[in-house]
């Protein structure tokens, strides 16, 4: 058979390492990473499969390549005892689409109930707590935030919801339970806790 695409489990947090040994020493791999708004320490870019990368060989014509310490790779992705290969016509479109999400496409953002997010548009910035998880696919996000003075249940574009960084949570007050000025009204899923306000509103 001819070479076909593995994937390699990494040590933790070791994907850069792992893939730039294997390519040193003349192995070829894919490494996809997608830019982010807060990537790792040191990088530009995130992987998109943490602890994942793509090794490509043909081991029944040069076997399986066995790993040293400087690979930081803990072994092939198996499914009991075989290991499954991917087609380069698999591998290819996922490079199409890996460099499509980098020329400006995004993949969907995921926010889960109780997640702390920044709600900005236009002049309006405040602080936020999620309601209901989902992703951007949706298009808006169901919040609890300050409006006008008042507390809210709204459902903002999602283009103007960004999650609460460690460098601005001290800027916006916010704590590790969210905003300190957004008492929590909820017992999770928008339901309302007895004698708090029940508001509604569009922030749209």
């Amino acid at each position: 058979m001819s070479h076909r695409w593995f994937v390699i489990r990494t040590e933790s947090r070791a994907e850069y390492l792992a893939a730039d040994a294997l390519d040193r020493d003349g192995y070829q791999t894919y490494f996809p990473r997608i830019r982010a708004a807060y990537p790792r320490l040191g990088h530009m870019n995130t992987p998109l499969f943490p602890g994942y990368i793509f090794l490509r060989l043909d081991p029944d014509n040069d076997g399986w390549l066995v790993f040293r310490p400087s690979h930081k790779i803990v072994g092939y992705v198996r499914f009991g005892i075989e290991i499954p290969s991917l087609s380069d016509t698999v591998v290819n479109d996922l490079m199409e689409r890996v460099s499509s999400i980098n020329e400006g496409g995004k993949l969907p953002i995921t926010f889960q109930e109780g997640d702390v997010v920044e709600v900005t548009m236009s002049s309006f910035n405040t602080t936020a707590r999620v309601l209901e998880s989902g992703n951007s696919s949706k298009g808006t996000v169901k919040v609890f935030l300050e409006f006008m003075g008042r507390l809210i249940n709204a459902e903002v574009p999602w283009q103007h919801v960004q999650p609460v960084t460690p460098q601005n949570r001290s800027a916006n007050n916010v704590s590790d339970n969210g905003p300190s000025r957004l008492p929590r009204r909820t017992r999770g899923k928008g339901r309302w806790i007895r004698g708090a306000p029940e508001l509604s509103g569009d922030a749209r």
